[in-house]
């Protein structure tokens, strides 16, 4: 329903109470005549770009920044189609038109001056860490009419819940907060002549699992005993089985602290948790799991059923429990097991976002854009390194859609191999997931590209001599997940576009077969699985998508096939 505007209303300037979307906003600014003109202009096209944006019709976008701010959080510049420059002033923009329109708002990083008060303080502030962390809140209290010796920790908390409720903050608003209270705090105890007042750091927290400390010295030895033989186990035992991964065993340790933990929040003292065969008790373990169960909101999900699946793993291979025992825990592991999609509406969002051809073209031609803009620098600039280090990791992951934990594990001095005028990526069949050698010549364009970031670039990533063709901190490997985020923040940034590592596998699957329907073999083998089975269990709802695109391409062949007289005659 279209908002209705009085003449009433607009002189008031007041928002009507009945206008909740941006279509109302921009309705509203349309019809206000005591707006300039051109202010009004740049308001409508603000919210019309935040919309465009988040691909959705302003008339469904509430006009509220508690609600706007966790949408808009997930954009990049490039995901919008403008400049990092136009997406600050849009969100700007918007932000000023609600607090014309009378909606609460909170304004980003201010351009008005501080209050005197404040400005003198912020004159004695050491760098622009503490400059950048306080400015905020000295401008919050500016604009609240709040001086320097009267902020206290209620105000902090008021600041907290500004942040929170009427700021379009793309950062973490507690994160901001907890940062400011932390900063302000480290003031009052550095900075001579700065008010004496401590406030409280808020601790966001929200840790389900204990320490490991907290638990008996007997459970952990017993842990540690356990995870050793996963990771390096007696080739000449009985119940011998490939080694797991380091990834599975902290996986492993984790899961079974949080079992332990959500045993001793079912009601378990603590002093009776002595080993792992408390753990696998049915009774007990019926305890844990109906916790976990109800704490997920009385419905299963990966984490609980990997945690069932762990427990009957101990009962059955290291703890030797009877076979009843076994069955019980079989027949939860059963229960619990989520349903799933071969593939997950995750999956069909970030494939979807490619039927739009500029972000693919503008995918497939980052590296050597990358690679373009940063020489053409005077400096280079350790920022200017990581960038290239994650384009070339785009490229990698663009012509061999490996693994994460193979992306992260890339030696130079094992897996890229040179051979006269041919490169090659070789991975052994111990370090891949399912067992499956990945051995394949690296394109020409490639092996030019890794060479450039190894002769140029990488030597500044580096503290010192590393095999790792993408190195850590501390001469280490990168962690998969922390490479990960930072490799889809980057694409974000970079293309526009949402997407995991492991999502590359999917576009893999799907350009190849949009070009060659029924070449699921070839997908089978680039992807490295098993089984012809496990890749169309994966993809065959990309088939039926094509099908669907052929049946298409044979309804415009057989009109265009007709005569004009006769397609007249059937109108």
């Amino acid at each position: 329903m279209s908002a209705q505007f009085t003449v009433a209303s607009l002189r008031s300037g007041a928002f009507p109470s009945s206008i909740v979307t941006l279509g109302d906003l921009g309705q509203w600014l349309e019809a206000n005549g005591t707006l300039h003109l051109q202010r009004r202009r740049e308001m409508q096209s603000a919210i019309n770009t935040v919309c465009r944006a988040l691909g959705i019709d302003p008339s469904v976008v509430p006009a509220e920044p508690r609600q706007l701010r966790p949408r808009l959080s997930k954009l990049t510049p490039a995901m919008a189609g403008v400049s990092l420059r136009r997406w600050s002033n849009a969100k700007s923009l918007l932000l000023k038109a609600l607090k014309y329109a009378g909606l609460k708002s909170m304004a980003g990083r201010s351009r008005e001056p501080l209050a005197p008060e404040w400005e003198a303080l912020r004159g004695l502030l050491p760098d622009r860490h503490f400059q950048s962390g306080l400015s905020r809140f000295m401008s919050y209290c500016t604009e609240q009419g709040i001086a320097p010796a009267a902020a206290t920790d209620r105000t902090f908390v008021q600041f907290g819940g500004e942040l929170e409720n009427n700021s379009l903050l793309a950062r973490n608003p507690a994160g901001v907060h907890r940062d400011s209270c932390k900063l302000w705090n480290r003031a009052v105890e550095t900075i001579p002549g700065w008010p004496q007042v401590l406030v409280s750091v808020p601790d966001r927290r929200r840790d389900f699992a204990l320490s490991l400390d907290a638990f008996p010295s007997s459970f952990r030895i017993d842990l540690e005993k356990f995870l050793a033989q996963g990771g390096d186990p007696d080739v000449f035992a009985d119940s011998y089985s490939k080694p797991v991964a380091e990834s599975t065993l902290r996986n492993r340790r984790q899961y079974i602290l949080m079992a332990a933990t959500a045993l001793v929040r079912s009601g378990v003292s603590l002093s009776k948790i002595i080993d792992l065969n408390v753990l696998v008790d049915i009774t007990n373990v019926k305890s844990l799991l109906r916790l976990l169960h109800e704490r997920a909101g009385n419905k299963s999900n990966n984490a609980i059923y990997h945690i069932a699946t762990l427990l009957k793993t101990i009962a059955r291979h290291y703890l030797r429990r009877p076979p009843e025992t076994i069955d019980h825990l079989r027949d939860l592991c059963k229960k619990l097991k989520p349903t799933s999609e071969a593939f997950t509406e995750k999956n069909r969002r970030c494939l979807r976002q490619f039927t739009d051809q500029k972000k693919l073209l503008a995918l497939l031609t980052l590296p050597e854009r990358v690679l373009a803009q940063v020489a053409r620098r005077d400096e280079l600039r350790r920022r200017d390194a990581v960038r290239v280090e994650f384009a070339i990791a785009t490229a990698i992951l663009t012509n061999i859609p490996i693994r994460i934990e193979n992306l992260t594990g890339l030696r130079l001095d094992r897996h890229l191999q040179m051979f006269a005028d041919r490169s090659l990526l070789s991975i052994s069949v111990e370090e891949t997931k399912n067992n499956v050698a990945i051995d394949q010549e690296l394109p020409p364009q490639l092996v030019r590209q890794i060479q450039v970031y190894l002769r140029k670039y990488r030597p500044i990533l580096l503290e010192g001599p590393e095999p790792w063709l993408f190195p850590g901190e501390n001469g280490g490997r990168r962690p998969n997940a922390g490479f990960g985020q930072q490799l889809s923040k980057f694409l974000a940034k970079e293309v526009g576009i949402v997407m995991t590592p492991h999502q590359f596998r999917h576009l893999a699957a799907k350009l190849y077969l949009d070009q060659h329907p029924d070449g699921f073999e070839t997908v089978r083998r680039l992807l490295g699985h098993k089984s012809i089975e496990t890749t169309m269990r994966n993809y065959r709802e990309l088939e039926a998508a094509l099908a669907g695109k052929r049946y298409a391409a044979l309804l415009d062949g057989l009109l265009s096939d007709l005569p004009k007289s006769a397609m007249h005659e059937g109108l």
